[in-house]
């Protein structure tokens, strides 16, 4: 019952962020992809739960993005990419 109502809410939020929030959506869809193989990264989970936040299923799509949006978004898929790599030496 967990493993149905997790997949559930993990694949609603994806659907929710599909058009609005494109690059949420697709990092998601990652995490979705990792942990189906069995790969173990407990450091991941919380960031999973933080970018569900920031997912609002009222708030209309973006229709346009301005060139800054972009690159802070690249910037900060950087930064938590880094931050993962960082990490997961100390995981073992």
């Amino acid at each position: 019952m967990g493993l149905v109502r997790w997949t559930g809410f993990l694949f609603g939020r994806i659907k929710a962020a599909a058009k609005a929030y494109p690059g949420i959506a697709l990092g998601l869809l990652g995490y979705a992809v990792q942990s189906f193989f069995g790969i173990s990264m407990p450091a991941v989970l919380p960031l999973v739960f933080v970018f569900t936040a920031l997912i609002e299923p009222n708030t209309p799509p973006q229709t346009a993005q301005s060139k800054n949006d972009v690159l802070w978004m690249i910037a900060g898929t950087a930064v938590i990419g880094v931050a993962a790599i960082a990490i997961s030496g100390f995981l073992k």
